[in-house]
């Protein structure tokens, strides 16, 4: 390599906005540009020639030594998170990327580009911080709103049962309203609470037979499947499945109680669910023959508060897909339908097999 093209490239590095250095198969550095001096306070005479162990405690440079050395050994790129505290005081996030490269000769040399995401890293920290306010509030206010919202409901049926007979028709059909609506707000502030609490609370990870997992949940449904004539299929169920018992409970209730709910008028409910094993996935189908979703409201109905129906006789909080979805992806999986209106619904929801995780006893 000339001497002009040798001074060339090492002025394209040097005009680099990234922090970049350079080190010699010794690791000792041999260059470095005007975006580390400034990033680390260290005039470029003073990093020449020395290693990490003039700059670092030894505890620290002995990782950097061994992650070099791999690089230079392997040719494999290393990218590590670092914190560094910068010349203000400041401690930063850095994101280095080292790499092997040769000269003509031969010689062997680790190039580092740093990448400064501590602005971004505040920004998700920060983020992450507001969210969790957030469900705490939401948590907090929700639970506040328990206690009047029962006390509402249990009044208004003790003044329904004492004052029915001086009531006239249209105060009765009052009085049921209040009584009706208190009691659909306390199980809307009932789901709200599950919704917050979820994000807050670790999955307990079990070893589940989902066999047993669905003999549980149509046992809890039986009084509304027995009330609405529905038959709920299953079989071939995995025996091997991971995941955190109660909320997939909850899943596959809030995915039946919507098959039922939303059931055709004029044929039997029938509600089939089929699991297909994948190599990273269990893939379960929840398929109905009911009203089915149109094709312009299927974007949304995983959103909090929206309703798969704007009938208002059919009662529904709008939070029960927004909830599954939630428990869904915290198990990793992803959550879809497909529908036509008047063909019912196949919900398809993944949960991977996760045989790496060390699941509770």
């Amino acid at each position: 390599m000339s001497k002009h093209s040798k001074q060339f490239l090492e002025n394209i590095i040097k005009s680099s906005s990234n922090p970049i250095f350079v080190k010699d198969a010794n690791l000792r550095f041999v260059l470095v540009n005007d975006a580390f001096t400034q990033m680390t306070g260290i005039e470029e005479h003073d990093v020449l020639g020395k290693d990490d162990y003039d700059f670092f405690p030894a505890a620290k440079a002995d990782i950097f030594k061994a992650i070099d050395e791999a690089v230079l050994n392997t040719g494999d790129a290393n990218f590590n998170e670092e914190k560094l505290l910068g010349p203000d005081g400041v401690t930063l996030t850095l994101n280095t990327a080292k790499n092997r490269t040769t000269d003509e000769l031969g010689n062997r040399y680790i190039v580092g580009n740093i990448y400064n995401t501590t602005e971004k890293k505040q920004f998700i920290d920060n983020l992450k911080m507001s969210n969790q306010m957030l469900e705490r509030y939401a948590h907090l206010v929700s639970h506040d709103l328990k206690s009047p919202v029962i006390t509402i409901h249990r009044f208004s049926q003790l003044l329904s049962r004492s004052a029915v007979a001086k009531l006239t028709t249209t105060e009765a059909e009052y009085l049921d309203f209040i009584t009706n609506s208190s009691l659909r707000l306390f199980e809307l502030v009932e789901k709200i609470l599950d919704f917050s609490h979820l994000n807050m609370q670790e999955l307990n990870l079990v070893k589940v037979d989902a066999n047993e997992l669905l003999a549980d949940v149509k046992s809890d449904l039986r009084a509304l499947i027995e009330d609405e004539d529905c038959s709920i299929d299953f079989e071939d169920m995995p025996d091997g499945l991971i995941c955190d018992k109660r909320l997939l409970n909850s899943v596959f209730q809030n995915l039946i109680s919507n098959a039922i709910k939303f059931k055709s008028n004029d044929k039997t409910c029938v509600v089939k669910i089929s699991c297909d094993r994948t190599d990273n996935t269990f893939l379960f189908t929840v398929a109905d023959n009911g009203i089915g979703i149109d094709r312009e409201e299927q974007g949304n109905i995983f959103e909090m508060f929206a309703r798969l129906n704007s009938n208002p006789s059919i009662s529904g909080s709008g939070i029960g897909l927004a909830l599954s979805k939630m428990i869904v992806e915290r198990h990793g999986g992803k959550i879809w339908v497909k529908s036509e209106l008047g063909k019912g619904c196949q919900f398809k929801f993944t949960i991977p097999h996760n045989v790496n995780i060390q699941i509770q006893s």
